[in-house]
């Protein structure tokens, strides 16, 4: 019978300071909403028969999990009064161990397995049946149980760490001989370009009318014109869509099952005039909406003007990514100066070279002169909207009513914006947002599509001219394969360098040694992906100094840097700006470690050794070890 127990609340740091007498008893307080979320019962899992639940919190409101009694487990304690001490430091890395953990040991107690914490072997036999149970879930047909090999990958990688929690250091002999969930990458389908036109045709058209409307009375309400859209769009009264196609001024077809305004007269863009033809009601239809229109003419700082204005922002920021290619995460972390220092490049006189500012270093994109003129009117916008308030961000919110102080854009900026076009009749309501490595796939075809020659795009992508003719025709696969051909064949040259260095010479980093008696360090090639830094481990990489002996000293420290790298790669929250970032540094640890085992049987046998103890065991160094635990916390990765 599953009955009510005596419990104590308590955060996680008091849980993790204080000296707890019973595990049993023990709830957490929410770590993202510790004084209003449900409090989640940990000490309910000590016993193996009790409420079960999707969620990581108590079904039954703010009281305990209910319990059977007598189906407690005193093998359990250990693990309990290890676990929160192994959920991360960020309140949000906690929410996500809790949520992902807890819904395994529900399955281990469903399914047979209650005896799961007694023993090694037991928890061996449990993590096996487990692994098969994710495994079934990927092969099933049925929609409602299946999961991607992420997901699959995902849940297996929390079922360790629980592994790792009841029976520290002894992961390894625990899971020996259990296959390890892959995660495989599916195609994804080729956006046409046809589709990045018309999403700049759009963004650019609303950006433009949007602004201009903020600016001068005149210009209200902003007349949509493009390929597709002939209409005036009405902020006052978007519950219905005011979105016509050209010439026939009919329903827009992705808004088919919504009526223009009836009020608004679309040829002659104001409200209709009433008359004796209309009945009363009408009138005072027509005269509530003319009421209601003339104010917001009247007044630029309106709301409802204010709203469009940023609506502006957005759709300038959708054009900019086209025009840069900007990652998403570097995109929030822009800072706004008081002057960009632009110079015209020297190879692609249709660009200029545009000095940014991102987490305090500088960074370049090379931007259309067009499109810098754009720029430049997006920073006449930005002024208006703050009107004088202190904002250190390019772009900026307002908070989701546009009233609120300046603050970073939210992540998810780009969504929400796809999301406002979906609704308001823009675009097709199945259409999807733009995704950064998209952009990046598309921009040599979207910019020989404006009329720059092949020279000119290929410059501004780094690369030549045969490859961007192939680039406009090719897959996005034979694209990204010709793209490095160059930077593969420039690494296997700097492995060669890197590997021939006596130890006497030397002095030791964090990546391996340095050779460097200057201290001055030198890029490994021109156009490196990283700047050669002393200070950095991946600078230290791409420097012509670095070097790495074939000895178990150099190769820890090199392979724990590839084995936070590709953690970070996996588990990142960006994970394709993590991808982009840190893909040429695993690159390039490949090619020295290929170098290191193709000089003699012994360096082979080495790296392998290696490989084993640090990439498959997690054996780092010290500082590794440390910096990952620096990472957690600071949310880069997901535990």
């Amino acid at each position: 019978m599953l009955v009510e127990r005596k419990t104590q609340l308590m955060s996680i740091e008091e849980f993790n300071e204080v000296e707890v007498m019973d595990f049993t008893a023990v709830r957490l307080k929410h770590p993202l909403k510790p004084e209003t979320g449900r409090p989640i019962d940990i000490g309910s899992l000590a016993y193996s028969k009790r409420q079960k639940t999707n969620e990581i919190n108590s079904t039954s409101g703010n009281g305990a999990t209910l319990v059977d009694l007598n189906s407690l487990r005193p093998e359990r304690s250990f693990f309990l009064s290890n676990f929160s001490g192994n959920l991360g430091k960020s309140a949000t890395t906690q929410k996500t161990n809790l949520k992902e953990m807890m819904p395994i040991c529900d399955w281990m107690d469903s399914n047979g397995y209650e005896n799961y914490l007694e023993g090694k072997q037991q928890l061996h036999d449990a993590y096996l049946a487990y692994t098969t149970h994710l495994n079934n879930r990927l092969k099933s047909n049925d929609d409602a149980k299946k999961i991607t090999s992420r997901v699959a990958k995902d849940k297996q990688w929390m079922c360790r760490k629980l592994i790792d929690i009841a029976f520290p250091g002894e992961l390894d002999a625990i899971i020996g001989g259990i296959k390890t969930i892959k995660a495989t990458k599916t195609p994804k389908a080729i956006i046409k370009s046809s589709y990045v036109d018309h999403y700049w045709e759009l963004n650019l058209e609303l950006f433009n009318k949007f602004s201009a409307q903020f600016i001068s009375n005149d210009d209200f309400p902003p007349h949509i014109k493009t390929s597709t859209i002939n209409s005036y769009y009405i902020p006052c009264y978007s519950r219905q869509l005011p979105i016509l196609i050209p010439d026939t001024q009919s329903s827009n077809k992705f808004t088919a099952n919504k009526a223009p305004i009836p009020y608004f007269d679309y040829s002659k863009g104001k409200p209709f005039t009433a008359s004796e033809n209309h009945t009363n009601r009408e009138k005072n239809k027509i005269n509530e909406f003319t009421q209601t229109f003339a104010e917001v003419k009247a007044n630029k700082l309106s709301q409802d003007r204010i709203d469009l204005a940023m609506r502006a922002q957005y759709a300038f920021i959708q054009c900019f990514r086209i025009l840069t290619r900007i990652n998403n995460a570097e995109l929030i972390k822009l800072a706004y100066l008081e002057v960009y220092e632009k110079k015209r490049d020297v190879l692609a006189q249709g660009f200029y070279e545009v000095k940014f500012r991102a987490n305090n270093r500088h960074v370049k994109y090379r931007i259309q002169t067009k499109g810098y003129l754009l720029f430049k009117k997006y920073l006449e916008l930005r002024k208006l909207l703050l009107d004088g308030k202190e904002c250190s961000y390019l772009f900026f919110s307002l908070g989701e009513k546009n009233i609120d102080t300046p603050k970073p854009l939210s992540r998810q900026h780009t969504d929400k914006h796809h999301s406002y076009l979906r609704k308001m009749g823009f675009l097709h309501e199945e259409s999807k947002a733009l995704k950064d490595q998209e952009l990046r796939n598309l921009n040599t075809r979207f910019l020989r599509k404006l009329g720059f020659s092949a020279k000119e795009v290929a410059d501004n992508n780094n690369h030549n001219v045969e490859v961007a003719d192939e680039i406009y025709a090719d897959t996005p696969a034979e694209e990204q394969i010709e793209e490095l051909g160059n930077f593969f064949q420039a690494m296997r040259e700097a492995a060669k360098k890197t590997t021939h260095m006596s130890k006497n010479n030397t002095k030791s980093t964090t990546a391996g040694s340095c050779d460097d008696k200057s201290e001055i360090p030198i890029a490994i090639i021109d156009d490196a992906p990283f700047e050669p830094d002393c200070k950095t481990p991946q600078g230290c990489l791409f420097c012509i100094y670095y070097v790495c002996h074939a000895d178990e000293e150099d190769l820890k420290k090199l392979m724990s840097l590839k084995f936070v790298i590709e953690l970070i790669r996996e588990k990142a929250i960006d994970f394709e700006f993590a991808d982009e970032m840190y893909s040429l540094i695993d690159i390039r640890i490949d090619f020295i470690l290929e170098q290191i085992a193709s000089r003699s049987a012994s360096n082979a046998e080495l790296v392998q050794k290696m490989k084993k103890n640090v990439l498959f065991d997690g054996d780092l160094t010290t500082f590794w070890e440390d910096r990952l635990d620096y990472y957690e916390e600071m949310g880069l990765v997901v535990s």
